[in-house]
């Protein structure tokens, strides 16, 4: 199989453009990696690409969940599997695009520990709990059960404690028992797409804003009447904010703050986690055509 060509980036970064143009200049086609793009009915709050756009290049991974079903880095990582050994039939490079780094790392690395089918299930009932005695009863839970882990994952953490006791409840085995061990399974090239701080945060408050005129509110309400409100879908940034707004937990104005805020802090959350990456960092200001030959001039280096 060719080496897969990866582009990642922080949210509004500007990925789905140079993907467009770069898939037609490679002649291959799109693998989504983003957690949202995946449900069905969830357009607007994704920026998903577009019909026309899915009809220029054909994009894998996008609306292939129903908004009150569960997904996971596990299930992206098997659908994306078979698409590769596609792609290999018909000698495609495989160009993967999204700003959900974990979906990459589980798909290009083999981990110690391995989600599985279940886990989806171990995890709804761990939120389940969590809701019903809350954070600090589920940090006591890990501090019993791997008091390893507990020592370096923050009791405000909520995400990590819970994917600490996931991985006990599915593996039994604790998370600091195998931590960090990973075998490459494919040959890759990732880059990254970045902005100054200042300039990524004020196209994320233009891109909601832009998300609100075609009809955000609209498209939330219509989703939130339909589906159980602990849906997985529903957690997501642009619709979770709108929910406590629906809810009357707070009014339009500052559900619009929200979701800007919360955009930038995933945002920031993103590049973190990018620079622990084994990737190519490149300027997005630069235009299209250029990052193009940066791309390729990289990724057909021996």
């Amino acid at each position: 199989m060719k080496p897969i060509l990866g582009i990642l980036g922080p949210t509004a970064v500007g990925k789905s453009r140079l993907a467009l143009e770069l898939a037609q200049k490679l002649n291959t086609e799109i693998i989504s990696a983003d957690s949202m793009q995946i449900y069905k009915g969830f357009d607007i709050g994704t920026a998903k690409p577009t019909k026309e756009e899915q009809s220029i290049v054909k994009h894998h991974l996008i609306d292939i969940v129903n908004p009150n079903e569960s997904f996971s880095s596990y299930l992206f990582k098997k659908e994306a599997e078979k698409i590769l050994q596609d792609f290999d039939k018909r000698n495609l490079i495989p160009l993967i695009v999204g700003g959900t780094g974990f979906f990459f790392k589980n798909l290009l690395y083999q981990f110690d520990f391995e989600e599985g089918l279940d886990t989806c299930k171990v995890r709804e009932n761990l939120i389940q709990l969590k809701d019903k005695k809350g954070n600090d009863y589920m940090f006591s839970l890990l501090h019993d059960i791997d008091p390893q882990s507990a020592e370096i994952i923050h009791p405000n953490d909520i995400k990590k404690v819970l994917r600490a006791l996931e991985i006990y409840y599915t593996t039994g085995r604790t998370k600091s028992s195998g931590q960090n061990k990973q075998k490459p399974r494919y040959s890759y090239k990732l880059f990254v797409l970045n902005r100054s701080r200042e300039d990524l945060y004020n196209r994320i408050n233009m891109r909601v804003d832009k998300m609100l005129e075609k009809g955000l509110v609209d498209e939330v309400y219509s989703i939130y009447k339909t589906i159980p409100p602990n849906s997985q879908s529903l957690q997501g940034i642009g619709y979770k904010e709108l929910i406590a707004y629906f809810n009357g937990e707070c009014d339009l104005s500052q559900s619009i703050e929200l979701i800007k805020q919360h955009s930038r802090n995933y945002a920031k959350r993103q590049i973190t986690f990018y620079k622990k990456m084994d990737a190519f960092w490149l300027d997005a200001t630069l235009s299209t055509n250029e990052l193009i030959r940066q791309i390729l001039e990289i990724y057909n280096q021996k």
